[in-house]
């Protein structure tokens, strides 16, 4: 009777989140370079089942929480229980993300936390430089985690220190500000810490190619790297 009672509640509560989300979608829609998030039906609001959450939390792993990485396409939309997609992600992919963009613009990514165990304090995330095979790089400073600050509206810089709840779920939204002049295959890493404990590291992998965006972001300096943890 008490586990019935259980999955009813949770079933409410699922039902609760994907109703605020598909009223308000991510705040950073409007960094994406072409159109906007919609509401329209997608997989990443369909929430996983109790019993698939708890064989997940069953890896314990060393850092103490969950990273996933998503494109800018699939936002990230519940923010109390994981999207079913990330229970059936074999483990190795959650430490990669791929991407794809064009020159010139101000390409944006996910990566979501998931704090099963308990809640997560003074979360950072630093970036290496990407690297394409001819050494040419996409500098560190170029790219930012916009939670954790940047430069507003008003043109002013601002930093946030970061924490995550116990069972909730924190998109972590990441732009980088691409050359004009970049072309290839860039690698580099992201590296997520909680209270300088034992780091989460990404690889990612961007490839820039097509003709340069003309002068995309040119009036948004809003846009200009700022805050990377």
């Amino acid at each position: 009777m008490n586990k019935l009672l259980l999955l009813i509640f949770f079933s409410f509560a699922v039902f609760l989140e994907i109703q605020a989300q598909n009223d308000i979608t991510d705040a950073f829609e409007d960094l994406k370079r072409k159109g906007s998030v919609t509401t329209q039906e997608s997989e990443m609001s369909h929430p996983a089942s109790v019993e698939a959450i708890q064989q997940l939390i069953q890896e314990q792993p060393l850092c103490g929480y969950f990273c996933f990485t998503e494109d800018r396409l699939r936002d990230i939309r519940l923010l109390h229980t994981i999207p079913a997609c990330w229970t059936t992600r074999p483990a190795e992919s959650r430490s990669l993300f791929t991407g794809e963009c064009s020159p010139g613009e101000f390409y944006t990514w996910q990566i979501g936390v998931f704090a099963p165990y308990r809640e997560l304090t003074h979360l950072t995330v630093h970036f290496s430089d990407l690297v394409n095979e001819q050494g040419d790089k996409i500098k560190a400073e170029a790219i930012q985690c916009v939670n954790l600050g940047g430069t507003d509206t008003q043109g002013k810089t601002f930093r946030k220190d970061l924490n995550v709840p116990k069972g909730n779920i924190q998109p972590l939204w990441i732009g980088t500000t691409i050359p004009h002049t970049a072309q290839g295959c860039y690698k580099g890493t992201v590296t997520i810490k909680e209270n300088n404990r034992h780091p989460v590291k990404i690889q990612t992998i961007i490839t820039v190619k097509g003709t340069p965006l003309e002068n995309y972001g040119d009036n948004e300096g809003w846009r200009k790297p700022g805050c990377v943890g």
